[in-house]
C-alpha cells in the first residue's frame, strides 16, 4: 500500500484534470492507469490524527493533514509532481506544487518505489471548500468555521508578587484563531464584579471594572486584600468584528488576613517548564510562603479530575515540606491533576494554593510500517511510513536484537531517512517531542536475511574476504559523505561474523581490529554519528569481557572517549537536557559498555615477589657486565612493555568515559530529586546533585558503595555540586597490582556548577583560607565480596592460670599475659579473638604505649565471650605507636593449666590508587565493626580512586620483668679516670692507622639497565664504595645520570 502524508496550512485551486504538465517539458503526461478515480482513498486528519469527516468544520489558521492511500496495483507513479488545490480558490494562491522525493536510493527494484512529499498549507477564507488532488480527483468538503473563542482558553492563573506589600491579580491566555500566530489582536475583554462577602464593594463598581475594559490582566488593589473579603470575578471575551461570538469565565477569589502568600513553581515536567507532565519522569514542584509564620509546615494534596486521591502517595517522597517531589510512574496518562500545598493541621479556608498538571499527551504517531517489510542487511535500503502530526517531533530509529538496542539514525523527517539494517533484528522507534520529551516507543518487525552467508565460508581466507569486501563499501560510504550509512553496515557485519566458532576467535580479533580502524576514519561530528560509534564498539568489547585485549581495549576506548566527548558537549548545550534523560541513558549504555574492554577479574592466585637483580662479582663497568634483571610476575613477552602501557591507556581512558557519563546525567538532575544508580555489566554509575549548603547532611548509596561527604561546603559562589562515582567490582589495575581485592573499585569526583559557567571539579579535600585543612572528608562503606576471603595471622599463647580476682598488685605483672601491637598512625585496628568455646571467657585490656597497673586493669577490663569476641579500638594517632594487649582468665571460669588461647589482630580501611607510584597507597583509616556486617567502612583524607583493605598488624609477646630494688648513682674518680685513658688510647691508635693508609678512591662509570615503563622504579643502580685518608667513618659518593636527553646535576 502507498500511503503519503500533506500537512495544510493554506489549501489551493487549479481546474480537474487527470493529467500534468510537467513545466520543464513541453508535452503533456498522462498519468498512467490511473483514470479509474477509485485508485486513491483520501481522507483529512486534525492535530490529533483524527478524522474529520466530509462537511466537518475546521479553524481558519489551523493545521490539517491529508492523507492519500493507494489501492494496490490501482495505479502505476510515473509523475514526478502532483498538484493539490481547494475549490473555491483563494485569490492569493492560484496552485501549488508538490514535489516528490525518490526513495530509491539503495532499492533498484521500481516494483518497490515510494514516492511521498510534504507541502505547507493554510485556509484563508471562511465558509465551504473543496480539497481536490491531481491526476485523480478525490473531493473532500470541508466547512471552514470562525472560531468560538474561548474554547481553547488557558485556565485563569493566579499571580501573587512580593514587594513592599501583597498585590494579587488575575490574568489570563486567550486564543484568536482568525490570527496565523493565533494571538490576542481583535478581540476585545470586559470585566465584572460581584463582592459576595466583606468591605470592599467600591472595587466591583462599573466604574472600577471599565479602567480594565480591553485588558486580560486585572489588579485587585492592596485595601481589598487587608481584610476578609471574596469576589466573584467574570470575564468575557469576544471577537471586535463578530461580538456575537463570545464566551465568558467566572473566578471565585477570597482572601484571609494576616496568613501570609503561598506560591508554588515549577522545577521539572510541569508547565511552564514542559507542556505536558508526562508520567514517566519525576515531577519536582516548590512551595514559597510569602509573609508567613517562619514555624508554618506545609503538606501536599493530590486529587485527579474526579476529586479523588487516587494517586498512591508513596510515591511521594516526603508529603510534608516546602518540596514535592513525586517519583516517576505515579500518575496516569490523559488525566488531569491538582496538586495542593496547604498549611498542615488547618481547615481548607486557611494558607493554601493549587497547581495543576496535565498529562495527556499529543497525538501519537500512527499507522507505521517498514518499507520494504524484508530485505538484505547492508544492502536494502529501509523507510519508515507513519500517520502523524508534523511538527516539534525528533525520531531514534533502533534496530534491536536479544534486547540489545542499537541506534540507526536521528532524523525530524521519519519518511525521508533511509537506513540500512543488520541481520535477525526489529525496529524500535523511539518519539520525542522538543517541550514535552519522550513520549512513544513504536516496535516495527522486519525480515532481514544476513549479507555474508558465513555458513557457506569454509576457510579463513574465505571469510575474511566476505568481510573485507563490506568494510571496503563501508569505507567508500565514509568517502561519499554517508558516514552514517557507513556505521549501520558495520554494525551489521560485526553482528553476524560474532556467530563464528570459538576455534576462529583470532580471525575474529583481527576483524575487529579492521572494523575500529573503519570506524576510525569517520568524522564524529555529531550526536548520532556518536552514538553508533559506541553501538557497534560496545558489541565488540563485549567479547573481552574475560580476556582483555590490550590492542582492542586501548584502540575501542580511544574511540569511546571521541565519542562520548561529542555527546558530552550536546548534553551541555542542549536547552533541556531534563528532557533528554532517555537519550542521555541510552548514551551511557553504550559509553559503559564500549569502555570496558580493559578490565579483567583480579588475578587473586598470583602471589607478588620480588625482583631479583644479581650483580657479578667483578665491577660493572663495560655492558656486559651491567646487573642482570628479572621480574617474573610481569615480563611474560617481549612485547609486556608496550601491552601495558596500552592497558595503562585504557584504564585512564575508563575513568575518563565514567565522569563523562557522570555529568551527562548530572545534567537532567535537579538537587532535589534522588540520585541516579545506573548498572551496566560491570560497571555501576551514581550521580548525585546537592545543594552546596547541604554536603554534609547527605548520602549517596548504591549496589558498591555508601558515600557521605564529612565536610560542610567551603566554595565560594558554587551553589550547587555534583557527586560523580563509578564502582567495579573488576580490577582496573589487574595488569600491574594483584593486591587481593576485597571490596568493589570506587572513582569518586566532585564537580561545581558556579552561576552562568561551565562545571569544573572541586577539591573537597582542600583548605579554605577561613578553616582548617579538611579531614576524613569522605565516608565510605564498601561491601565485601562474596568470594573474597580475609586470610588474617593467628597468634597464640598460654593462657595465664589466675585471675584478677585471685591476683595482688605484686602478682598481677607476674601473671598477665602481654602482646605489643603495632599501628601504623592515623589508623584504628581490631583485636578479634578466636576458637572461643562456651566455657571461655577472657578480661583483657588495651592501653596506648602504657601498660596497665594493677588497679586500672580490674576497675577497666572488658570481658570476652563466644558472643562477643572483636574489640575495636577506634583512637587514632597522627604518628606510628603501639599498643598493649593485657589478658587473664575471667574469675567465673575455672582455667585449666596449659591452655592456649587465639587471636589476629587488624587494621581496616580504604587505599587509594597512586598515579605516579601506580600501586596502592594508603589513604583512610577504618570506622569500628567493619566487618561485622560484611561491610568495610573508613574515612579517607584524599585520593579519587580507592578500594577497602583488611590487613595484619605486627604483634610480639612481651616479658613482664618486675625490678624490686632501685639503681643509686655514686661518682667514683677510678671509673672515671680509667674510661678516659682508654678513650683517648683509642682515639690515638684510630688516627695512626690512618696515617699510613693509602686513598683508594673508586672512580667508575655504571651502565644503568632500564626495565618496563610499569614499575614502581625507573633504575636500579648499585653503588660500592671506596676510602680516603682522614674520613673516618663515612664516604664521599657521587652520583650523575647520564642520557640522550640530558645529564643531571652531581649528586
Amino acid at each position: 500500500m502507498f500511503r503519503f502524508l500533506i500537512m495544510l496550512s493554506l489549501l489551493l485551486d487549479i481546474p480537474n484534470s487527470s493529467s500534468y504538465r510537467d513545466p520543464r517539458q513541453s508535452v503533456i503526461i498522462p498519468a498512467e492507469k490511473c483514470d479509474d478515480p477509485n485508485a486513491f482513498t483520501m481522507k483529512c486528519l486534525d492535530q490529533n490524527t483524527q478524522e474529520i469527516p466530509s462537511g466537518g468544520e475546521v479553524k481558519r489558521h489551523e493545521k490539517i493533514l491529508i492523507e492519500i492511500i493507494q489501492i494496490p496495483g490501482a495505479c502505476k507513479f510515473t509523475i514526478p509532481e502532483f498538484l493539490l488545490l481547494i475549490i473555491p480558490p483563494d485569490e492569493l494562491f492560484a496552485s501549488n506544487k508538490v514535489n516528490w522525493n525518490d526513495a530509491t536510493v539503495f532499492n533498484s527494484d521500481p516494483s518497490r518505489t515510494t514516492k511521498y512529499g510534504l507541502e505547507p498549507f493554510t485556509i484563508k477564507k471562511t465558509g465551504s471548500a473543496t480539497i481536490q488532488v491531481t491526476p485523480v480527483e478525490l473531493k473532500k468538503k470541508q466547512n471552514v468555521a470562525d472560531p468560538k473563542t474561548g474554547q481553547n482558553w488557558a485556565n485563569y492563573v493566579f499571580e501573587s508578587e512580593t514587594c513592599d506589600f501583597i498585590r494579587l491579580g488575575v490574568k489570563c491566555d486567550a486564543k484568536n484563531f482568525n490570527n496565523k500566530d493565533q494571538s490576542q489582536k481583535g478581540l476585545t475583554f470586559s470585566w465584572q464584579c460581584v463582592a459576595s462577602k466583606g468591605s470592599a464593594p467600591q472595587f466591583c463598581s462599573a466604574t472600577n471594572m471599565e479602567k480594565f475594559k480591553d485588558r486580560n490582566a486585572l489588579t485587585i488593589p492592596l485595601a481589598a486584600t487587608k481584610e476578609e473579603n471574596i469576589f466573584d470575578i467574570t470575564l468575557k471575551v469576544a471577537l471586535s468584528e463578530s461580538p456575537g461570538f463570545e464566551n465568558s469565565l467566572t473566578q471565585k477569589v477570597r482572601f484571609h488576613v494576616s496568613i501570609g502568600t503561598l506560591k508554588v513553581k515549577c522545577l521539572k515536567n510541569c508547565p511552564p517548564k514542559a507542556e505536558v507532565t508526562l508520567s514517566s519522569m519525576s515531577t519536582v514542584l516548590k512551595a514559597k510562603c510569602f509573609h508567613c509564620d517562619p514555624n508554618v509546615v506545609i503538606t501536599w494534596t493530590i486529587k485527579d479530575s474526579k476529586g479523588e486521591e487516587s494517586v498512591d502517595y508513596t510515591y511521594l517522597k516526603k508529603k510534608d515540606g516546602l518540596v514535592f517531589y513525586l517519583k516517576a510512574g505515579a500518575l496516569k496518562k490523559n488525566e488531569k491533576y491538582t496538586v495542593r500545598a496547604q498549611e498542615k493541621g488547618l481547615e481548607e479556608t486557611s494558607l493554601h494554593t493549587e497547581f495543576e498538571l496535565f498529562t495527556k499527551l499529543p497525538a501519537p504517531v500512527k499507522n507505521c510500517s517498514v518499507d520494504p517489510p524484508t530485505g538484505v542487511a547492508f544492502e536494502t535500503g529501509f523507510a519508515i511510513k507513519c500517520t502523524y502530526f508534523p511538527g516539534d517531533k525528533t525520531f531514534e530509529i533502533n534496530s534491536v536484537k536479544n534486547g540489545k538496542t542499537s541506534l540507526l539514525a536521528k532524523t525530524t523527517n521519519l519518511e525521508r531517512e533511509v537506513f540500512m539494517l543488520p541481520a535477525d533484528v526489529s525496529i524500535l522507534v523511539n518519539v520525542y517531542h522538543a517541550k514535552i520529551g519522550f513520549t512513544q516507543a513504536i516496535n516495527l518487525p522486519v525480515q532481514v536475511k544476513g549479507v555474508l552467508d558465513l555458513s557457506n565460508k569454509n576457510t579463513d581466507a574465505e571469510i575474511n574476504e566476505a568481510v573485507s569486501n563490506k568494510m571496503d563499501e563501508a569505507l567508500d560510504l565514509i568517502n561519499q559523505g554517508h558516514s552514517g550509512l557507513a556505521l549501520q553496515g558495520l554494525a551489521a557485519i560485526v553482528g553476524e561474523y560474532a556467530n563464528l566458532p570459538p576455534k576462529v576467535d583470532d580471525l575474529k580479533k583481527s576483524l575487529d581490529k579492521a572494523v575500529m580502524n573503519v570506524i576510525s576514519q569517520v568524522n564524529i561530528d555529531c550526536p548520532a554519528k556518536a552514538q553508533q560509534v559506541a553501538d557497534t564498539l560496545s558489541q565488540i568489547t563485549g567479547r573481552y569481557n574475560v580476556s582483555s585485549d590490550p590492542d582492542i581495549s586501548a584502540q575501542s576506548t580511544a574511540l569511546c572517549t571521541k565519542a562520548g566527548n561529542v555527546l558530552l558537549n550536546d548534553a551541555k548545550q542542549a536547552k533541556r537536557p531534563d528532557l533528554m534523560r532517555n537519550q542521555i541513558a541510552n548514551s551511557v549504555a553504550s559509553l559503559s559498555l564500549c569502555s570496558q574492554a580493559g578490565l579483567n577479574v583480579n588475578r587473586d592466585s598470583v602471589e607478588a615477589k620480588n625482583s631479583s637483580v644479581s650483580v657479578p662479582e667483578e665491577v660493572p663497568v663495560l655492558p656486559s657486565h651491567q646487573p642482570v634483571e628479572s621480574y617474573p610476575d610481569y615480563t611474560d613477552d617481549e612485547h609486556s612493555s608496550e601491552n601495558m602501557a596500552k592497558f595503562e591507556k585504557s584504564t585512564q581512558r575508563m575513568e575518563q568515559i565514567c565522569f563523562t557519563n557522570g555529568k551527562m546525567l548530572s545534567f537532567t538532575l535537579l538537587p532535589e530529586e534522588d540520585p541516579i544508580v545506573t548498572t551496566v555489566e560491570s560497571v555501576t554509575i551514581v550521580v548525585a546533585r546537592m545543594y552546596c549548603d547541604d554536603t554534609s547532611h547527605l548520602i549517596v548509596e548504591s549496589p558498591d558503595v555508601n558515600l557521605k561527604p564529612n565536610t560542610d561546603c567551603h566554595f565560594d559562589n558554587i551553589p550547587i555540586i555534583d557527586i560523580l562515582i563509578c564502582s567495579t567490582k573488576k580490577n582496573p589495575f589487574w595488569y600491574i597490582d594483584n593486591i587481593p581485592m576485597l571490596t568493589p573499585v570506587i572513582y569518586a569526583i566532585f564537580s561545581g556548577n558556579p552561576a552562568g559557567k561551565s562545571s569544573f571539579d572541586l577539591d573537597l579535600f582542600g583548605r579554605s583560607p577561613e578553616k582548617e585543612e579538611f579531614k576524613d572528608a569522605l565516608h565510605l562503606t564498601l561491601p565485601v565480596h562474596e568470594n573474597a576471603s580475609i586470610k588474617l595471622q593467628i597468634h597464640e599463647a598460654q593462657l595465664p592460670d589466675k585471675s584478677i580476682g585471685a591476683l595482688n598488685e605484686e602478682s598481677f605483672y607476674e601473671k598477665v599475659s602481654t602482646h605489643r601491637i603495632f599501628v601504623f598512625k592515623n589508623r584504628s585496628f581490631s583485636v578479634s579473638f578466636e576458637n572461643i568455646t562456651g566455657t571461655d571467657m577472657y578480661d583483657i585490656m588495651v592501653t596506648n604505649f602504657k601498660k596497665p597497673s594493677y588497679e586500672q586493669f580490674k576497675s577497666l577490663h572488658k570481658t570476652i565471650t563466644p558472643d562477643d569476641n572483636v574489640i575495636d579500638i577506634t583512637q587514632i594517632n597522627n604518628y606510628d605507636s603501639f599498643w598493649y594487649l593485657s589478658l587473664l582468665p575471667n574469675g567465673i571460669v575455672h582455667s585449666t593449666s596449659n591452655k592456649n588461647y587465639t587471636f589476629s589482630v587488624s587494621t581496616t580501611g580504604c587505599y587509594a590508587w597512586n598515579v605516579t607510584a601506580k600501586q596502592w597507597y594508603y589513604a583512610c583509616h577504618g570506622a569500628a565493626g567493619q566487618l561485622t556486617s560484611q561491610n568495610i567502612t573508613c574515612y579517607c583524607t584524599h585520593g579519587q580512586i580507592f578500594t577497602g583493605y583488611v590487613i595484619d598488624n605486627k604483634v610480639s609477646f612481651e616479658e613482664t620483668l618486675i625490678l624490686d630494688f632501685e639503681l643509686e648513682l655514686k661518682f667514683c674518680w677510678i671509673i672515671y679516670g680509667v674510661v678516659l685513658v682508654t678513650l683517648v688510647l683509642f682515639c690515638s691508635l684510630l688516627f695512626l692507622y690512618s696515617l699510613g693508609r693509602e686513598d683508594n678512591i673508586l672512580d667508575k662509570v655504571f651502565f644503568v639497565g632500564d626495565i618496563p615503563s610499569y614499575y614502581q622504579y625507573a633504575y636500579v643502580i648499585n653503588i660500592k664504595t671506596g676510602r680516603k685518608r682522614h674520613s673516618g667513618t663515612t664516604s664521599n659518593i657521587s652520583i650523575k645520570l647520564c642520557g640522550t636527553e640530558g645529564e643531571s646535576m652531581v649528586n
